[in-house]
């Protein structure tokens, strides 16, 4: 006869931010109903009334891809900068005092330089990554490099931690922050913390988002596994 086992969620979570290994997700009240407001998806569907979508040229597209647990492939139209972007309709994520907030994406593309992105959360902005974020919690690549930096930006002013990472031709990567109240933001690249930003806290509400653009004049590709965010109420 199989054993039936209650979970205590609270001494769960204890024992999770007593590990050696500090995870994003100590903290969070897995299976707690109404505990966070949050959005995720694995692309299994695209809704794309969900998403406020940027493109360039008309050749760009956004479309599932066949694989296991779902995907979404973004293909870039061809000439230098052209930008390929998605923001969820609403700015739904605002740093609050006393509140945390979380995200988490994993995806590739297919080079690691020549091509800009974003990913996080930031203003609703129509030329992302091209020119900077105006408000917002993040990570980007810049084009001509392959390494990671991790951004806070309030009213454009900005605090950086740079080449956190490096990022690798057509192989997934895993990265994840969280905002702790309206104090810090730590940062995870593939389950590893790298730094923490205190000196500068986004104000403004914010949207999740993943924006990419061409640093040639070549069309480039970006596979998102998932991606999510969610907000203690």
């Amino acid at each position: 006869m199989a054993e039936l086992r209650i979970i205590d969620h609270e001494a769960f979570e204890v024992k999770r931010a007593n590990s050696d290994q500090e995870s994003m997700w100590d903290g969070f009240r897995f299976g707690v109903p109404n505990k966070y407001a949050g959005y995720m998806t694995d692309f299994l569907t695209y809704a794309t009334g969900e998403w406020t979508v940027t493109e360039t040229q008309a050749g760009a597209t956004q479309a599932l891809s066949d694989g296991i647990l779902g995907k979404l492939l973004l293909t870039n139209s061809a000439a230098d900068n052209d930008i390929v972007g998605l923001q969820l309709v609403s700015e739904s994520f605002m740093p609050t005092a006393g509140k945390n907030i979380y995200f988490e994406i994993k995806f590739q593309t297919n080079l690691a330089e020549q091509i800009d992105w974003v990913a996080g959360l930031c203003k609703l902005q129509n030329t992302l990554p091209t020119t900077a974020c105006t408000d917002g919690v993040y990570f980007r690549k810049d084009d001509g490099d392959a390494y990671i930096d991790c951004v806070a930006t309030d009213t454009s002013v900005t605090s950086a931690e740079v080449a956190m990472a490096t990022q690798l031709d057509a192989t997934n990567v895993v990265l994840g922050l969280r905002v702790v109240g309206n104090d810090h933001v730590d940062f995870w690249i593939n389950g590893v913390k790298k730094c923490t930003l205190k000196t500068v806290i986004p104000t403004e509400e914010l949207s999740l988002t993943f924006a990419m653009a061409n640093g040639e004049a070549v069309a480039k590709t970006a596979t998102i596994d998932y991606i999510c965010a969610y907000q203690e109420r």
